[in-house]
């Protein structure tokens, strides 16, 4: 697979029970991506046209998690 040119910068950081989850973005020529990763393992994976959609999911996701116990 080729994704072309990526830069990667990680969002957030939570864990319970000791598996870390974090949301990474991937800004690349064929948009914005949020990508949720457990380890050895993608847990979602959501293409965005506009920065601040991703942004405003991002925000969703992780209070949700927070209500689910994630730390």
């Amino acid at each position: 697979m080729n994704f072309g040119r990526l830069q990667i910068a990680t969002l957030w950081r939570v864990s319970k029970d000791g598996v870390e989850r974090r949301a990474a973005v991937l800004d690349g020529t064929n948009g914005a991506r949020l990508v949720i990763l457990e380890p050895d393992r993608i847990v979602q994976w959501e293409t965005f046209r506009a920065m601040r959609h991703l942004r405003q999911r991002a925000v969703e996701i992780r209070r949700r998690l927070r209500v689910d116990g994630w730390r």
